[in-house]
């Protein structure tokens, strides 16, 4: 039996200074969003896994720590599709990530059997999600928030073997799949100073009520995905 094992670590200083220049339409006002310094941890680990001269294993491990993009931080709207628009959200948080990767192979050229399976995964903490809400006048509109952890699995299977000593072989493929993940919907939104023009004084307001207690006006939707081939 043989194997070998890696193991990575890295750190690495991030910051993001986010200024915004608004014209409120009587004066131009500047804010500043200045997190500090954070960080980016991305730990690795490898292993490779050698049972016999037929079959081996390998796996892998990565995790990764992301920062939001600079135009989801900026507070303005976008108002490029008046029937969807979009707010940045200066106060979104980094998020970190899990992935995974795996596979098992076994080949016996004696009997021409082999059989291979991979697998691979992912989880997210503290994804960014849109939180969603319609406005009286059939618009939709959103604001990006950290939302609840989301995952993903793949799984794909593959068989071969001989039928006793005939020359006919068996064969078999099967692939499985998993997600799932959420967002939010909200629901009498007051949209009174946007429709009025103030666009700014919503936005504040919006991120003052919602901020911290994003479960008073919105709900939580979850979707999940299952698939099976073979």
């Amino acid at each position: 039996e043989k194997s070998r094992a890696q193991v990575g670590f890295s750190a690495m200083p991030t910051r993001n200074y986010n200024r915004t220049t608004r014209y409120t339409g009587s004066a131009y006002e500047s804010i500043e969003y200045d997190p500090g310094v954070r960080w980016n941890f991305a730990p690795q680990a490898m292993a490779w896994l050698e049972f016999s001269e037929n079959a081996s294993a390998r796996l892998f491990y990565r995790g990764n720590t992301s920062q939001p993009s600079i135009s989801k931080l900026m507070s303005v709207p976008d108002v490029s599709n008046p029937l969807s628009v979009s707010f940045g959200n200066a106060y979104l948080n980094p998020y970190f990530s899990h992935d995974i990767h795996a596979d098992y192979r076994y080949n016996n050229r004696k009997n021409f059997s082999s059989m291979n399976i991979r697998f691979e995964g992912s989880y997210v903490k503290d994804p960014i999600v849109n939180a969603i809400w319609y406005g009286n006048k059939g618009a939709q509109y959103s604001m990006p928030f950290n939302g609840p952890a989301s995952m993903r699995a793949n799984m794909f299977s593959f068989l071969n073997a001989p039928i006793a000593k005939s020359n006919f072989s068996f064969s078999n493929m099967l692939r499985l799949s998993y997600s799932n993940s959420g967002y939010y919907v909200g629901d009498a939104i007051d949209m009174t100073k946007y429709y009025g023009g103030d666009y700014y004084g919503f936005i504040d307001d919006f991120l003052g009520k919602y901020r911290d207690n994003l479960a008073s006006g919105f709900v939580t939707n979850s979707t999940t995905t299952f698939g099976a081939t073979e």
